[in-house]
């Protein structure tokens, strides 16, 4: 049987997943405190601040631009981290919920991960969501936003022991994830709502969303 670092090897593979689990689990809510000891909420983009242009590419591999999506009008854009995180999953259901009222206000929603279109293609067909899923396989914009960083090189081992292969997923060879994130933007590039959590597991309130999108809709 395949043994893994710090566990005696007398363990079904069930039990070794489930401690791979907890010792993972464990150090991702480390990463998390370190992240939020690290400022990276204030260091990523304000309300009030504008945000940057960028290429993204859809699930067909074409090419759009941030200003593309904002001519269309007012945009709720998710950072998430990918498929393969539940906490992903769960941030685009909930966007997913609440699209139609949304859509209803005068804005469209997309959601942004680093990695491949294929990746982004599977998960939209596995969910069915009612917006746009968009690939930023180099995380160009979302360093530009700030919500980029490199996983730590000690919690590589707990990805690499769930099958979770990070490069892969993103088509590269970086470790390097999003902090989730949804920001409310005016068709002008400014930020009128954000949401910045480095705890994935922080819940994301709608509610600041629709106030956002009803006082722009009012303006």
């Amino acid at each position: 049987m395949r043994t893994i670092e710090g566990m005696t090897p007398a363990v079904s593979p069930a039990e070794a997943r489930a401690e791979v689990e907890r010792r993972g689990r464990a150090q991702i809510v480390g990463v998390a405190a370190d992240l939020l000891e690290s400022n990276v909420a204030l260091r990523s983009l304000q309300v009030g601040e504008q945000v940057p242009d960028g290429e993204l590419l859809d699930l067909e591999g074409r090419t759009l631009g941030l200003r593309d999506l904002l001519n269309e009008g007012p945009l709720v854009l998710g950072f998430h981290p990918g498929r393969w995180c539940s906490f992903s999953s769960e941030l685009l259901r909930t966007l997913d919920a609440r699209a139609a009222k949304i859509h209803e206000l005068g804005a469209s929603i997309a959601a942004v991960s680093s990695q491949t279109v294929a990746s982004s293609r599977k998960a939209a067909e596995r969910m069915g969501l009612g917006f746009a899923l968009l690939s930023d396989p180099e995380n160009a914009l979302g360093r530009g936003f700030g919500l980029a960083y490199d996983l730590p090189e000690e919690l590589r081992w707990a990805y690499r022991k769930l099958g979770v292969d990070l490069p892969a997923y993103r088509g590269g060879e970086r470790f390097e994830l999003l902090v989730p994130a949804t920001y409310v933007i005016t068709p002008s590039g400014e930020i009128v709502s954000r949401f910045v959590q480095p705890d994935a597991r922080a819940r994301l309130e709608l509610s600041d969303v629709l106030s956002a999108l009803e006082k722009e809709q009012a303006a």
